[in-house]
């Protein structure tokens, strides 16, 4: 009986664990939707590169100044 309630109890702690691991329903999974700003701001700015653009901030997580720094150092 005590096993079973530990074992119910861990399995509840590791459900609840996996449950806050998932992304929300409502997040963007498309990178592009994601960071369709930041793509505008690049653009704006003269990296007419839209592939590029997109790496940059997929890479910097949709850091604007990360992108436009690795823009301007990359060949």
């Amino acid at each position: 009986m005590i096993f079973t309630r530990k074992y119910h109890k861990s399995v509840k702690k590791s459900e609840i664990l996996t449950k806050n691991l998932q992304p929300p329903a409502s997040a963007p999974l498309n990178p592009e939707q994601a960071y369709a700003s930041q793509l505008e701001q690049l653009q704006s700015m003269g990296f007419s590169d839209r592939a590029r653009n997109l790496a940059a901030l997929t890479a910097t997580l949709g850091d604007l100044n990360g992108a436009v720094e690795r823009l301007l150092n990359s060949p």
